[in-house]
């Protein structure tokens, strides 16, 4: 089993993030990738490019401003989905909602923390931010380019969501895997 870690940025990685990355339990082969210099929807598409040309099995996404729990990848490998996410907040000191989504009557509306901060589960969402998400790199050869866009009605993460879903892949939260956001303060969960 080949995993790339991906890190989408345009300028550096915070300490603790390298830290929590660094500490992580690992199974398989690991590779790294960080493309610096382009936008959050070209690096993750020019990360993909690399995952499928370098035949990984798997990707594990996680922004540069993350503080990942050791056993997120075994984890999110032991679900057996396609696509799922750990928890975090908004960088916001309110700390009300989760980086996550539910569709109701066609709009996108946050999961409010205080749902899921006690529970431990797995729970399917419509959309995810992908600040710690595993994907099988298998999913995006289902997909056409680009993988990843900003539009005026959503953010990148939320573009590969809905392209996801439409062909017919769920996205998946694990309520257990509780990351750190990292601000001018620690946004924890």
């Amino acid at each position: 089993m080949r995993i790339l870690i991906a890190l989408p940025t345009s300028r550096h990685i915070e300490v603790e993030t390298s830290a929590s990355l660094i500490g992580m339990h690992k199974v398989g082969e690991i590779g790294v990738y960080m493309p610096v210099g382009y936008s959050v929807d070209v690096s993750r598409n020019l990360i993909v490019d690399h995952a499928i040309s370098n035949n990984y099995d798997y990707i594990f996404w996680a922004d540069t401003d993350m503080i990942v729990p050791k056993d997120a990848l075994i984890k999110m490998l032991s679900s057996g989905k396609d696509i799922i996410s750990g928890v975090y907040s908004y960088k916001l000191l309110t700390g009300t909602n989760a980086v996550a989504k539910i569709k109701k009557n066609g709009i996108y509306k946050d999961i409010p923390l205080k749902k899921i901060r006690e529970t431990n589960k797995i729970m399917e969402v419509d959309g995810i931010g992908f600040g710690c998400v595993l994907t099988k790199t298998s999913v995006f050869n289902a997909l056409r380019k680009p993988y990843f866009k900003f539009t005026e009605v959503c953010g990148e993460d939320i573009y590969f969501c809905i392209k996801a879903q439409e062909k017919g892949y769920k996205v998946y939260l694990d309520t257990s895997i509780k990351c750190g956001h990292i601000g001018s303060v620690n946004y924890n969960i």
